[in-house]
Parts: structure tokens; sequence; C-alpha cells
């Protein structure tokens, strides 16, 4: 009984160290706070249960401290989402053109898919970007987008490298 006790305490030790990560890689501090909140709940609701109550005490105390340490994650989570949105850049700008276009509108992420599903040749859509002088600042998640709305790889390639392709001009 005793060696299975330390191997649950060693297993909860473990994940709580460890935490939560969301798929994409950024830690999960909601989910992470659920598991350090609940653990602490328990032991707290054990200790103040005392022999007579420590097993009803402490499901009490795992059940607040998963709420309480939720929130705080969750809150610690929403900060890091903005955070990060407030530090990424556009996924496009317009690079100003010698005599200003000012009718020109950069060509969007959703233009080339539409172009892209209307059967727009590749070499149409690159030139269509080079007269918007659109320079993308593409995501990973923006280019996987791309790719499952079917934009070539010639158009994708063209799009990540429009930053150095409008340096050189």
């Amino acid at each position: 009984m005793k060696k299975r006790a330390f191997i649950l305490a060693l297993a909860s030790v473990s994940l709580l160290v460890a935490g939560c990560v969301n798929p994409n890689g950024t830690p999960n501090n909601a989910g992470t706070g659920v598991l350090a909140g609940g653990a602490m709940g328990a032991l707290t609701g054990a200790a103040i249960g005392g022999r007579c109550h420590a097993g009803p005490d402490a499901l009490i105390g795992a059940a607040a401290g998963a709420v309480v340490g939720g929130l705080v994650g969750l809150a610690a989570d929403q900060e890091q989402n903005a955070r990060i949105k407030a530090q990424t850049p556009p996924p496009y700008v317009v690079v100003p053109s010698v005599p200003p276009a000012s009718s020109v509108q950069p060509t969007g992420i959703a233009d080339v898919e539409a172009m892209t599903k209307a059967g727009v040749t590749d070499d149409v859509i690159i030139a269509q970007i080079q007269n918007t002088r659109t320079v993308y600042h593409l995501a990973a998640a923006d280019v996987i987008g791309l790719r499952n709305a079917g934009v070539s790889d010639k158009v994708l390639n063209f799009m990540i490298t429009t930053p150095t392709f409008w340096a050189t001009r």
C-alpha cells in the first residue's frame, strides 16, 4: 500500500511540475492552474478534516482549489494571448510606391485564397501581389491555412519572400 501511495504521489508531483501545454507548444496556464489548485486544495482539505473527515474535506478542497486555480490560470492565459497578439506584426503591409498609389488596396490572404479557388493562375496571383506591393509576414498557421485552401507552393514561396523581395527593389 505504501508503494502504491508513493507512486501516486510521485506521478502527481511530476504532472504538476510539467504543467499543461497547448497543441501549439504554448503553456496552458488554465490547465496547470486546475491541477495545481486541485492538488493544493485536496491537501489543505485533508489536513483540515483530520482523521475523521479527511476524505470528504479533501474532495471539497480539491474542487474549490481546481476552480480557483483554473480561473487564475485562465486570466494568465488571456494576458499572455493579449501580449503575443500585441507583439505579432500584421500578416501583410503595403510597401509605398514611388508615386504613391492611393487607390491600390493590399492583396490580403483572403484575396489570395479567393483567386486560387477561382482558378486564377500562379503568375497572375504573383503579379497582383507585386502590383499592390504587399509584404506578408505569415505565421505558420497562415501558411497552413493557405496550403489547405489550395494555394500552390510557388505562390506561397513568393508570399513568404516578399519582405526580401521589396527590400531589394
